[in-house]
């Protein structure tokens, strides 16, 4: 078996060569140029991670601290005034300076009809007058005139009941004088039998000698009730409307005043310009609209006027050992006492405010600097006045205080 071999040829050209080892030249320039554009990107990933780090570590690391002191309730009860002639707070004599703030307003609603109303026919009949008294006694149409179960009538016409006379045998002989009588209002109640008719515009004892008698039962009284407005709801439906006129123009006000200004609830004038109900009170119908316009005059204070008086007043019963706990009073009552000084308003307040021992919380934040949550807590209960301490950790990945003072927020609290 044969064997045949094939020969490579090499290039031995001076040209040949030559681009051989150009060849060779760029393979080790590109090499060289994709190991540096390797090492620029690895720069940058190390920049971005140290800046992570730090962002992580030192930036975004944020801690509220909030101390819980021994405290003491603080209670005052006192009165100050608030008062329209004065332009600035006068802490000494407890005065709060007030400003009227005007503003117009309508509602309308509309209501239930509650009255009833009878339509019914009315009762008449005839009745025979008696006067047993020496003089004439007038009655008019309008005289109220009732029975003994206080059923009221009246006269059609205008009448003269002659006085009595003596008889030629010595006897009493009353005046006499008949008439028409007729219920004042509609109903089968009108329809009564025979019976005494008292004019009670008498005195007591003159009822006894001056009166009416039915000679026949009265008729034709019939009962159709129908439901209508009453005066009673017109009444409500004004409270009410009353009422609601005043909580929006208060809201209205809240939205209108500058920021830190605030309104007495209380003492709030309403001035009525026109109230109108659209019913008839003869009309049958079972509800009715009603419409009131009114301007309302509001009193304003500045917030902080009061929040300073408050405060003043409170802070004259601590110790220069301690301070108050909270920003905030825990509890606040006012109440608004009548006064006849239009210029002026009483207000008596009950104030109760937590109060500890001062505690310095700069010296307390330098002091946990870059402790953990453990060790932080042992440091701030060394401290007698504290009693307990909570942290709310905020974009933290260790529960460890950061280093910045500016990032720790330390306070108090009293719950």
């Amino acid at each position: 078996m044969s064997q045949q071999w094939k020969s490579k040829s090499i290039p031995t050209s001076p040209h040949t060569m030559k681009s051989v080892y150009k060849k060779q030249k760029d393979d080790i320039r590109n090499k060289y140029e994709q190991k540096k554009h390797y090492s620029f990107w690895w720069f940058l990933v190390a920049i971005f991670l140290i800046g992570f780090l730090y962002l992580i570590f030192i930036v975004l690391p944020r801690v509220d601290i909030i101390l819980i002191p021994d405290v003491r309730t603080v209670e005052i009860e006192t009165e100050f005034t608030f008062s329209k002639s004065v332009d600035k707070l006068d802490i000494n004599e407890k005065i709060i300076p007030i400003r009227s703030f005007r503003i117009p307003g309508e509602v309308s609603g509309s209501f239930l009809a509650t009255g009833e109303k009878n339509v019914g026919d009315i009762a008449s009949g005839d009745v025979i007058f008696y006067n047993y008294t020496g003089t004439i006694e007038e009655v008019v149409v309008g005289d109220p005139l009732e029975n003994i179960d206080g059923i009221s009538y009246v006269l059609q016409s205008d009448i003269q009941i002659p006085g009595a006379v003596v008889s030629r045998k010595g006897e009493v002989v009353p005046g006499k004088l008949t008439s028409q009588l007729v219920a004042l209002e509609a109903g089968e109640s009108g329809n009564i039998t025979p019976q005494r008719i008292y004019l009670t515009y008498l005195s007591h004892e003159r009822q006894g000698k001056i009166y009416g008698e039915l000679s026949k039962s009265t008729s034709g009284g019939t009962s159709e009730v129908i439901r209508v407005a009453s005066q009673s709801d017109l009444d409500k439906a004004r409270k009410s409307l009353e009422e609601d006129l005043i909580n929006k123009l208060s809201d209205e006000v809240d939205e209108k005043i500058d920021s830190g200004l605030a309104k007495m609830d209380k003492n709030i004038i309403l001035e009525e310009d026109r109230f109108v109900a659209e019913v008839n009170l003869d009309e049958e119908l079972e509800e009715f609209i009603s419409t009131l316009e009114a301007s309302g005059e509001f009193y304003i204070y500045k917030e902080e006027d009061l929040d300073k008086l408050v405060k003043n007043l409170v802070l004259e019963q601590l110790s220069p050992e301690e301070q108050l706990v909270n920003e905030n009073p825990s509890s606040v009552l006012f109440e608004v006492i009548p006064s006849e000084n239009e210029q002026i308003f009483i207000m008596k307040a009950k104030v109760s405010w937590k109060a500890g021992r001062r505690i310095n919380l700069q010296e307390l934040k330098s002091s946990i600097l870059g402790l953990n949550e453990p060790e932080a807590r042992r440091k701030l209960l060394t401290n007698p006045s504290i009693s307990d301490v909570r942290f709310r950790w905020i974009t933290a990945l260790s529960h460890k205080i950061p280093r910045v003072p500016t990032h720790i927020n330390i306070s108090l609290s009293s719950k």
